[in-house]
């Protein structure tokens, strides 16, 4: 192929050359030797940008860890996760803890919660009501499930994770990560993402539904049918 800035066109005898090459119509004849798909991954051999990306982030998926500070999952959390309990703590909550709770799973958005906050005062002045963050903590408490929080591009290009974790602007369209305004009247001390997403990990909530019999009994629901169908086949000689 002619250098970048001309016609870009092979001569006749360049395209007979690779017609007839065998090394360039199969590809694992070529410069590669057989079990060498690993260097396709190094950095020196990728050039694409996107290329390389898609490299670095498989590469940390590869090398993840629960207790990598990058994860997101407090001490408490990994804790739980690596010490499910076996029995089934006894929990005595209150009416008007109750309710809470129930407004707060109904629609965990804060902006919810808190119009339902004001609401239910406006008229029960003399209840006490937890503030969201109260709640929201107490919930995880009694579940052992809560959110893992990262920060994301505001116009929603990326996450802030893998190679993109000590960024402070997104690659794709040059938005900050934090708010510039707190940034720089605390002098570059107060980091307020832009925006975050939430992330609940599966295994504390298989956790927490292995901790009800009605929950738990409803994970093994297959496979209980599966052997009685096997039962009633053994029984019919099928």
């Amino acid at each position: 192929m002619e250098d970048s800035g001309t016609t870009g066109i092979l001569s006749q005898d360049a395209t007979d050359h690779l017609l007839g090459d065998p090394a360039h119509l199969n590809p694992s004849s070529s410069c590669l030797p057989p079990g060498n798909i690993e260097d396709l991954w190094l950095q020196d051999t990728i050039h694409l940008r996107e290329l390389k990306t898609t490299a670095e982030f498989v590469k940390a998926l590869q090398g993840a860890t629960l207790d990598n500070p990058s994860m997101g999952m407090s001490d408490k959390a990994l804790h739980r996760l690596w010490n499910p309990p076996h029995d089934q703590s006894p929990v005595v909550i209150d009416k008007v803890t109750q309710l809470v709770i129930d407004l707060y799973l109904g629609n965990p958005s804060e902006v919810t919660y808190e119009t339902n906050h004001r609401a239910i005062l406006h008229f029960l002045s003399d209840v006490e009501l937890p503030s969201y963050y109260k709640i929201k903590h107490s919930v995880a408490e009694l579940t052992g499930v809560e959110s893992v929080v990262h920060h994301m591009c505001i116009k929603s290009c990326i996450a802030y994770t893998g190679p993109f974790l000590d960024l402070n602007a997104c690659p794709l369209c040059s938005e900050p990560q934090y708010d510039q305004f707190c940034y720089q009247i605390s002098s570059g001390q107060e980091k307020v993402p832009c925006q975050e997403f939430h992330t609940i990990p599966i295994g504390p909530q298989l956790q927490a539904l292995y901790q009800l019999p009605e929950s738990a009994s409803h994970v093994h629901y297959l496979c209980d049918k599966m052997s009685c169908i096997i039962a009633c086949l053994d029984q019919t000689g099928a």
